[in-house]
């Protein structure tokens, strides 16, 4: 049955492809014209098109897919056998792969490169490229690359060695780290001094823990007389950092104020 363009919408267009789901390229020949003119029919007569996504149209490609694959193929000559290169082992491999492919497994592949490639086996090998060097640390000789500046068997010799003595440290300046205070100004004479006045700024009353919530900072240890070699018990008080800095002016009339306080604090 031959459709002209004149027909009226045609009830056997509209079952072979709604009803018995057959593609254009089945209705074409049934018809009598091209797989465009029945796309044309389609728009119109306004009968809805499927989807590629449709499950059906998904399971007709893989059907024709596998028509056409592996033993089913008019050209198909089976697998070809290789020689694994690691364990010497026969393994078959489809003959469209990669000719370069020596290996049956990853594991043989991996195998192979450490075994076989490594050292003087290596292709790019170049003599003398590698040089033996003592620690500096333990004294252990070790081999590595000659472009590479190592001075240490391991990352702990190297810790152990910058640990030996400051010196070996580069950012090292002379124990200048802490100036202008003394190094025996240290956290545990501040903290000392803190358990002493109560965790309290001996001025504003402010609690180190109020100070923590409030700016993140923990009170600070002041020195009376403002002489920062001077670490006499009776020469430091607590204060919170807004108190350290507010008696940084008027010098004389603070430290008068903080003698007379220090004074309460030691008297019985």
């Amino acid at each position: 049955m031959k459709i002209t363009a004149g027909d009226p919408a045609p009830v056997e267009l509209n079952k072979l492809y709604t009803k018995e789901r057959l593609s254009a390229m089945k209705i074409a020949p049934i018809l009598e014209c091209t797989v465009a003119h029945v796309y044309y029919l389609l728009i119109k007569y306004g009968i809805p098109r499927r989807k590629h996504s449709d499950p059906e149209l998904i399971s007709v490609a893989k059907s024709n897919l596998k028509r056409n694959y592996g033993k089913n193929n008019g050209r198909w000559k089976g697998p070809k056998t290789h020689i694994c290169h690691m364990c010497r082992k026969d393994f078959q491999r489809s003959r469209s792969g990669n000719p370069t492919y020596k290996f049956c497994s990853k594991e043989c592949y991996r195998q192979f490169s450490s075994l076989r490639l490594q050292g003087a086996n290596n292709p790019r090998w170049k003599e003398n490229s590698h040089e033996t060097k003592g620690c500096k640390n333990c004294g252990k000789a070790f081999t590595i690359p000659r472009r590479f500046r190592q001075h240490f068997c391991s990352r702990d010799c190297w810790i152990a060695w910058l640990r030996a003595d400051s010196t070996h440290v580069p950012n090292w300046k002379g124990g200048i780290s802490k100036l202008p205070y003394p190094y025996e100004f240290d956290e545990i004479l501040k903290e000392q001094i803190r358990e002493r006045d109560s965790r309290t700024c001996q001025r504003c009353g402010l609690i180190e823990t109020e100070s923590l919530e409030i700016a993140n900072r923990r009170l600070s240890v002041h020195h009376i007389n403002y002489i920062k070699d001077d670490l006499s018990r009776t020469n430091l008080i607590t204060l919170c950092h807004l108190c350290n800095l507010k008696v940084n002016a008027n010098r004389e009339h603070w430290q008068r104020f903080f003698e007379v306080k220090i004074k309460q604090i030691y008297s019985p």
